[in-house]
């Protein structure tokens, strides 16, 4: 759980580095070819810039990313695991 934990952690700051450099590329790219989050992504993992379209989609996820905040909190309490 507590390897799971840092790769997901590793990914979740990997996301937003990528979407910060998709911006950045984006928004100095000229001519050039657009690129997307995708693009920057280092893990096998398929990062779709489509997924958040809704309000509700939005919501979904931030409800998620409390969930795992919540998770890694409770397996961080001195060691101990509390549910």
């Amino acid at each position: 759980m507590w390897r799971r934990s840092l790769i997901e952690r590793e990914k979740l700051e990997w996301r937003r580095m990528a979407s910060l450099m998709s911006l950045t590329y984006n928004i100095n790219r000229g001519k050039n070819k657009k690129m997307s989050v995708s693009d920057f992504f280092p893990f096998d993992e398929e990062i779709s810039d489509e997924e958040l379209k809704t309000n509700e989609d939005v919501e979904n996820l931030a409800a998620q990313v409390e969930r795992l905040k919540g998770s890694i909190a409770n397996h961080n309490n001195d060691g101990k695991q509390t549910e």
